[in-house]
């Protein structure tokens, strides 16, 4: 249920930070506050696991076209159609 509440409250603050930032600088910081949250996490989990050399690929090809483009895409629709009240 938080994560619902966190994912609805993206568009809003995307709107926000688009006034003072580009958007490519909004998906940079998120995806590195995201990164900092999950290995302090994983260090007092201890829960970090061997990575094998051939799955840096999959890793590659995974992050950039899930998790960056969304973020991306989401940020430049709100630049080239601004939300605004309907009366």
């Amino acid at each position: 249920m938080l994560s619902m509440i966190f994912w609805a409250f993206s568009f809003l603050w995307f709107k926000i930070a688009n006034k003072t930032f580009q958007p490519i600088t909004i998906v940079f910081l998120r995806l590195l506050f995201s990164v900092v949250l999950l290995t302090l996490y994983l260090v007092l989990a201890k829960g970090f696991m061997k990575i094998r050399k051939g799955d840096f690929k999959l890793f590659f090809f995974w992050h950039y076209s899930n998790h960056s483009s969304i973020f991306l895409v989401k940020a430049l629709d709100l630049l080239m159609f601004p939300l605004q009240y309907v009366r």
